[in-house]
């Protein structure tokens, strides 16, 4: 399968991913798992040849569990290949490390409601951008379309991205004072805001596609009139997403100051 632009990265997030799927039938039977997020789109980052942040992955199963079950399961399958497994926005006034904070993120989906997920941004791209790592593939039980996305999503999705960004700056960081990782987890989601400024003008105009690639071609389509300035900044963004290296942060921080 392909998680990232890079063969060599996919063989280390293939290798990952096994681990991850051998933890969770170990501890439960699921009817399928499914990885959404960014791998599921083919599109995960890459920092420093390696797969970087978190995974997605959603367990469709006949019953209904607690958060607790998931987020438990999701932290043993973080520390099985090697991370902390913690949650950066759940931490106030912690420095960011990246070995800390890389987490398996479990969540779960009752398999008689498939057909009755709220049709949204993340419904969508489960849809039409996640992979089945084990079982059924229940994708087609779900019926939405791009026109489903609402503008009500397009608000959430704003708010979203630009609350992780304010999360990851505190008095220090904002006065240029960084400690282990923290650059980069700010620069990372300033480029995640901007990637939501291009989801939520293609909403508007009732269009939406369910990869980064897509959403990049399609805003060059739509509003390289308009605005254009914008669209240089989305075409970018969307390639550092891809391949976030760090010798192009300092980039990164022009970008901002320009925005």
């Amino acid at each position: 399968m392909t998680y990232t632009i890079s063969k060599e990265v996919d063989k280390i997030v293939e290798q990952q991913l096994e681990v991850i799927k051998r933890i969770i039938l170990e501890n439960c039977s699921p009817k399928s798992i499914i990885l959404f997020g960014s791998y599921g789109k083919g599109e995960g980052t890459i920092f420093n040849n390696k797969p970087f942040n978190d995974y997605d992955i959603y367990l469709v199963e006949d019953k209904k569990r607690d958060d607790k079950f998931y987020e438990d399961l999701g932290k043993k399958a973080s520390k099985e290949i090697g991370f902390g497994g913690e949650e950066f926005i759940e931490t106030l006034n912690e420095s960011y490390d990246r070995n800390r904070f890389f987490h398996v993120d479990i969540r779960g989906l009752q398999y008689n409601k498939i057909n009755k997920l709220k049709k949204g941004q993340r419904t969508f791209e489960i849809k039409y951008a996640s992979k089945i790592l084990y079982g059924e593939d229940v994708r087609s039980k779900i019926n939405i379309n791009e026109s489903d996305v609402s503008l009500s999503e397009a608000w959430r999705h704003a708010f979203n991205k630009s609350c992780l960004l304010l999360l990851s700056i505190n008095k220090e960081r904002f006065n240029n004072n960084f400690q282990k990782d923290e650059k980069l987890i700010t620069a990372y989601y300033s480029i995640k805001t901007f990637l939501a400024c291009c989801d939520i003008l293609l909403i508007l105009r009732n269009r939406f596609k369910p990869t980064y690639s897509e959403r990049n071609y399609l805003f060059k389509e739509l509003y390289s009139s308009e605005f254009p300035d914008l669209v240089k900044k989305i075409d970018f963004a969307t390639k550092l997403k891809l391949n976030f290296q760090i010798t192009k942060i300092k980039d990164v921080v022009k970008f901002w100051k320009e925005a």
